[in-house]
C-alpha cells in the first residue's frame, strides 16, 4: 500500500495523509496486473498476524504462487497450539513456507529464496542449503528445541559451530510437503500447458485421428516428461507411463467438440534425500 498526502491550498482545506485499505489479495492483484509471470512472494514486515493472511492469500490464489515468511515468536518453540507455525500446520498451507530465524532484522526467507529459485525446480533441495547472509541459529546450545520445530513443519537454519558450518533444515512447507516438491510440480504443470500451447501455436492442423493428433499429444506430453526427468532437472523418475484413449473411445459429444480427453500420465517424484546431521 502507499501513503497520499494532500496538500491544503488557502481555502481552509486541512492537510490529510490517508492510507488505503488494500487487501494483500488486492496486493497480489495488482502486482499480475503489471506483470503475471512472477512466483514467489516476500515481504518486510515480520508481524506473525501479516504471514498469516499472506498464507491464506497466497493458498487460495487464482494461480499457483508461493511465498516465504519469518517469525522469532519465542511460542513457535514451545508446546503452544496457537503460534503461527501450529496454525499455518493445521491449516496445511503448503505454499507459503515458514523460517524460524532470530534476529528479525536477519531475512532467512530472502536469504533462501535468492539462492534456491534461480536453480531450475525439482534439482535442488532446500534442506543443507548454507547461507552467508544470515547467521544460524546454535540448537546445540539447549536454547531452542529442535524436536518442536521439526515437530510444527518449521525450517531453520543451524549453526553447528563445532563444525563451522551452518545449514538449512528441513525444507519443507507446514503442510508437510517438501518445498522442492511444490515447487517442481508447479513447474511440471507449466511446462506440460506450455508445449502443449506451442503444439497448436506451431501446426495448422491436427488432425483427429489415431496417427495424427492423438500421436501428437502423446509425443508433447512425453516430451514435456522427458525433460522433467533429464539428469539436469531429475524432478521424476525416466519410467513413467502415458495413456491415452484411440479415437474410436472418444464419445461422440468429444469428437463434435474437438476435445481429446483421458490423456494421462503416472510418475514417480525422484524427492531427495535429507540424511542424519546428528555426527555433526
Amino acid at each position: 500500500p502507499f501513503i497520499v498526502v494532500v496538500q491544503a491550498p488557502n481555502d481552509g482545506l486541512t492537510n490529510a495523509v490517508t492510507t488505503p485499505s488494500t487487501g494483500i489479495v488486492d496486493d497480489l492483484l495488482a502486482a499480475d496486473a503489471e506483470r503475471s509471470d512472477w512466483y514467489h512472494v516476500l515481504k518486510d514486515d515480520r508481524t506473525d498476524a501479516i504471514s498469516l493472511a499472506l498464507a491464506e492469500a497466497v493458498e487460495g490464489y487464482t494461480r499457483p504462487i508461493t511465498a516465504g515468511v519469518q517469525s522469532n515468536a519465542a511460542d513457535v518453540q514451545t508446546a503452544a497450539t496457537d503460534d503461527i507455525a501450529s496454525i499455518m500446520q493445521a491449516a496445511e498451507i503448503s505454499r507459503t513456507w515458514l523460517w524460524w530465524h532470530t534476529p528479525a532484522t536477519e531475512g532467512c526467507e530472502y536469504a533462501i529464496a535468492g539462492k534456491q529459485l534461480p536453480k531450475a525446480p525439482g534439482s535442488t533441495n532446500w534442506a543443507g542449503q548454507g547461507l552467508v547472509s544470515v547467521v544460524g541459529i546454535d540448537l546445540q546450545n539447549g536454547l531452542v528445541s529442535e524436536s518442536i520445530l521439526q515437530s510444527k513443519n518449521c525450517n531453520w537454519l543451524e549453526r553447528f559451530a563445532a563444525k563451522g558450518v551452518q545449514m538449512t533444515r528441513y525444507g519443507i512447507s507446514p503442510g508437510g510437503l517438501y518445498i522442492d516438491l511444490v515447487r517442481g510440480r508447479d513447474w511440471l504443470v507449466d511446462l506440460i500447458q506450455t508445449r502443449f500451447l506451442e503444439l497448436k501455436l506451431n501446426e495448422d492442423v491436427i488432425r483427429y485421428t489415431d496417427e495424427g493428433g492423438r500421436a501428437q499429444i502423446i509425443a508433447t506430453l512425453r516430451g514435456a516428461l522427458n525433460e522433467a526427468a533429464s539428469p539436469d532437472i531429475g524432478l521424476i523418475t525416466p519410467d513413467f507411463t502415458i495413456s491415452a484413449p484411440t479415437v474410436a473411445e472418444q464419445s461422440a459429444t468429444s469428437r463434435g467438440n474437438r476435445d481429446f480427453p483421458g490423456v494421462r500420465f503416472d510418475a514417480t517424484l525422484s524427492g531427495s534425500s535429507i540424511g542424519s546431521l546428528s555426527s555433526l
